[in-house]
C-alpha cells in the first residue's frame, strides 16, 4: 500500500530530497505501508541500523513460531538465516541451520577439540581424510559404507587415530541473541506514521529532538517510550493514536503482542485518531478514521 506524499527534503535529516519509497513498518516483518519519506542515506542507515537484526529479537522469533501456521510466506523467509539450538546428553550445544529450506548442523570445535559437523560433511571428511592418509580406494570405501551404516553412539576408529560417532539429535528451540528491539525504531515509526498525517508541520523545530533521538540516540524528554507486550500473537499489525490536550500517543502493535508505545510530550493534534491495520493472512490493509468507527468494523480496505 502506498500512500503519496508532498515531502521534498528528508523529514529527519531534513538536508537530502526525499528518495525511494519505503517501509514504514518494516518489511522483513510484512510491513505493506510505504511512503517517500526520507533521503536514500536516511533509509538505508536506518535499515542496517534498526531493521537489519530484527528478525533474530526474541520476541519476533516466538512470534514467526507461534503463527507459522497462518503466515506460512512469513515464517518460512524467516528461517532462511535462522539458526535453533539443543543440547546433547553430555552438555554440547549444537546449532541448526535452515538455509535454503534444507536442515544443517552447523560445525563447531568444542573445548576438548573434537568438532561437531553435519552427518553428511562429516562422511565427507572422512573420505578426505582417509585419502590424504594414503588408503586405497577400496579401504576408502569400506569406510565410507560402515560409516553410512554406523548405529549412533557407537565409535568409529580411522586408522589415523581419529574417532567419528554418531550422535542422537537433541529438540532444538529457536536461537535467540540478546538483541532486543532498539527503542529508535518504534520512534521512527511512529515520526513517520504521523508525518502522513500532519504533512509539513513535520518539519516544526518541535521535532528536532525527535529527529536526533532517531538519527543519533540522544536521549530527548519530548518522547515517551514504552515497550509493552499481550499475551497472545495475532497476524495483525495495527498503529492507532491515543491524544490529550497535550500529548499525542502512537501505539504500534507487531503481531498485535509486541507493543510500542509512543508519546509525543506537548504536541496536541486535532486530526483523526485513525486506526491502521495490516492484515497478515489476506494481505490487505484496512484503515479506520477512529477507534469508535474500528470498534463497529467501519475500515476501508487498501490493496
Amino acid at each position: 500500500m502506498r500512500i503519496a506524499t508532498d515531502f521534498t527534503h528528508c523529514i529527519v535529516c531534513l538536508t537530502n530530497e526525499v528518495g525511494d519509497w519505503e517501509h514504514i513498518l518494516p518489511r522483513s516483518v510484512g510491513g505493506r505501508l510505504e511512503a517517500e519519506l526520507l533521503c536514500n542515506s536516511c533509509n538505508h542507515k536506518f535499515g542496517s541500523k534498526f531493521v537489519g537484526q530484527l528478525n533474530q529479537d526474541p520476541t519476533i522469533r516466538y512470534a514467526y513460531e507461534h503463527l507459522r501456521e497462518q503466515i506460512p510466506f512469513l515464517y518460512n523467509k524467516s528461517q532462511a538465516k535462522a539458526t535453533w539450538v539443543g543440547n546433547t546428553s553430555d552438555g554440547s550445544i549444537i546449532r541448526l541451520s535452515n538455509a535454503a529450506g534444507k536442515p544443517r548442523i552447523l560445525p563447531v570445535r568444542q573445548a576438548d577439540g573434537s568438532l561437531i559437523m553435519d552427518t553428511d560433511e562429516a562422511a565427507s571428511a572422512l573420505v578426505i581424510k582417509l585419502t590424504k592418509a594414503k588408503l586405497t580406494s577400496e579401504e576408502v570405501a569400506n569406510y565410507q559404507n560402515r560409516f553410512a551404516t554406523l548405529p549412533e553412539d557407537e565409535l568409529l576408529l580411522l586408522p589415523t587415530g581419529e574417532i567419528f560417532v554418531k550422535r542422537t539429535l537433541p529438540r532444538f528451540y529457536p536461537e535467540t541473541t540478546t538483541y532486543h528491539v532498539t527503542k529508535q525504531l518504534p520512534a521512527l515509526i511512529a515520526y513517520e506514521f504521523l508525518a502522513l498525517l500532519i504533512g509539513d508541520a513535520i518539519y516544526h523545530e518541535y521535532f528536532q529532538p525527535v529527529r536526533d533521538y532517531i538519527s543519533e540516540g540522544i536521549a530527548t524528554d519530548v518522547l515517551l517510550i514504552r515497550p509493552l507486550h499481550a499475551e497472545k500473537y495475532s497476524p495483525y499489525h495495527v498503529i492507532d493514536l491515543d491524544t490529550t490536550l497535550n500529548t499525542t500517543t502512537i501505539n504500534i502493535r507487531l503481531f498485535r503482542a509486541i507493543i510500542f508505545s509512543v508519546t509525543f510530550i506537548g504536541l496536541p493534534y486535532s486530526g483523526p485518531n485513525v486506526v491502521y491495520q495490516e492484515d497478515l493472512e489476506d494481505r490487505k490493509s484496512p484503515i479506520a478514521l477512529s477507534k469508535d468507527a474500528a470498534a463497529r468494523g467501519e475500515f476501508y480496505e487498501y490493496g
